[in-house]
């Protein structure tokens, strides 16, 4: 009796002890607000990466909100922390995507199957690595922001190959892209239609440009970036329309990252009827509502791929025919689009440019980063607006691994070699999805990104290891 007494006594004491000593460190902290936040970051920190540790394909639900949100916390970083810290949670991103892909090659590297993507891939990075090192007249940072601009896609899908992700875990991490998908969209109709333009000031878009160098393109009312708005439509309606731009804060890209959630909905039966109806709907009229010309002609291609691999090829000749008159009448008349001129020049000049300079300008001389950040003289730049171009102009001819990489993996999943009707709608979605961001791509450069599709590539690897291992899993079956 008296042990049990004593027991109570000791608890009591314990948890007094306790709540006195977190009395004293929450008064210690709020003192200093920098030391709470930080010891409230590196707790969230160690939960997160034991949450991840424990089972590591988890960080792919990671890499997909970090994607999202990087932009809308780096805003807020810019105007309250200051730009080091801003760019520095972008960068972060980069950094776990490298360090995870170094811990995965170690971790998988007996499990891993090589395929004819993978070679060029790894053959593309061993160029960039060339170019990086050899000297140029672009500064060493201007040649390091273009070079993490190019390894983004082959990075991202090597990163996706050496995690070995099964089936069922790959269409789990899909349908949570979707899920955030819809959530980004829904806040994209609330900053679009009630929160408005102040929002976006006020919470420092203009610090956040500033933090990237980029005052150029704040050129927007109140310091908001110029493609907040679009008028391309101007001379129908005579006013400027205003553009979903959801937590990316950008709607080119924010259009070009909806691509694939949609390409999800409309390829695969991952929901149910009515949920995928809802969400296809909400997500296509976001899309539209980004007046993203990029993600429309992504997904238009993608369709028209979808067409041609079903039992109604004869529409798809007819949509391909209506997507060519559509595209050349488009053409015809860039001069009624703000900015379709310099997205066709984007390429053409690069183009000219290779024709004369065979190897290629260099790193860090062709592209929009090129002329934010290079010192030499705009007139010797190549152009951008056109991520083909950009490349042409850097590589010249070196760029070939990248584009025999690009249609390799498509032609991996383009191929019948695998006979399974719980997989094949999945390989016509990437299949559909990487032509479409391909096609687009040769007139916006925004089209590969980390933001715009480096979760397709990513999860092109990913599937493209189960891919692999289904072929060979069916083979045994055949034999026994």
């Amino acid at each position: 009796m008296n042990n049990h007494a004593f027991n109570l006594r000791d608890t009591s004491i314990v948890k007094i002890l306790a709540v006195l000593s977190l009395s004293v460190i929450c008064g210690i902290l709020s003192v200093f607000p920098m030391v709470l936040i930080s010891s409230f970051l590196a707790i969230g920190v160690i939960i997160l990466g034991v949450y991840i540790l424990r089972k590591p394909d988890r960080f792919i639900y990671l890499l997909i909100v970090y994607v999202l949100l990087q932009n809308f916390f780096a805003i807020i970083l810019s105007k309250y922390a200051g730009n080091t810290l801003a760019q520095g949670f972008i960068l972060t991103k980069d950094i776990l995507v490298y360090l995870a892909l170094l811990i995965a090659l170690i971790a998988n590297y007996k499990k891993y199957k090589f395929i004819y993507p993978d070679l060029f891939a790894f053959l593309y990075l061993c160029v960039l690595g060339i170019y990086l090192t050899v000297p140029s007249d672009a500064s060493f940072f201007a040649k390091l922001v273009q070079f993490r601009q190019l390894t983004i896609p082959v990075i991202l899908y090597l990163l996706g190959r050496f995690m070995i992700v099964n089936f069922e875990r790959t269409k789990t991490f899909l349908k949570f892209l979707v899920h955030i998908s819809v959530i980004a969209v829904l806040f994209g109709f609330l900053e679009r239609y009630i929160l408005g333009d102040n929002f976006w000031i006020n919470l420092g878009i203009r610090e956040f440009l500033t933090s990237k160098g980029m005052d150029v393109w704040a050129y927007g009312s109140g310091g908001l970036p110029g493609n907040f708005y679009s008028y391309d439509f101007y001379s129908i309606v005579g006013t400027p329309l205003r553009r979903l731009v959801s937590f990316i804060a950008d709607p080119t890209l924010f259009g070009q990252f909806l691509v694939f959630p949609v390409a999800i909905l409309l390829f695969t039966k991952l929901f149910t009827k009515k949920l995928r109806s809802i969400y296809l709907f909400i997500l296509l009229f976001g899309l539209l509502s980004t007046l993203s010309k990029g993600g429309m002609f992504s997904l238009g291609v993608a369709l028209i791929y979808k067409v041609f691999r079903s039992r109604y090829r004869p529409i798809g000749y007819f949509l391909l025919i209506c997507l060519y008159i559509i595209t050349v009448c488009i053409i015809n008349n860039a001069s009624l689009f703000s900015s379709l001129p310099a997205h066709l020049n984007g390429i053409v000049h690069n183009i000219k440019l290779t024709i004369s300079n065979p190897f290629g300008l260099g790193l860090g001389e062709a592209g929009n980063f090129a002329r934010l950040f290079s010192e030499n003289d705009n007139e010797l730049l190549g152009t951008g607006e056109s991520y083909f171009g950009m490349v042409l102009g850097q590589l010249g001819i070196f760029s070939v691994p990248f584009i025999l990489f690009l249609f390799s993996l498509i032609n991996f999943y383009r191929k019948k070699n695998i006979h399974n009707v719980h997989t094949k709608e999945f390989f016509i979605l990437f299949a559909a999805t990487l032509i479409g961001t391909v096609c687009s791509s040769v007139f916006s450069e925004s089209a590969i990104s980390f933001v715009s599709s480096g979760l397709l590539f990513l999860m092109s690897g990913v599937m493209a290891t189960n891919k692999f291992n289904l072929k060979y899993e069916l083979a045994e079956k055949k034999i026994k």
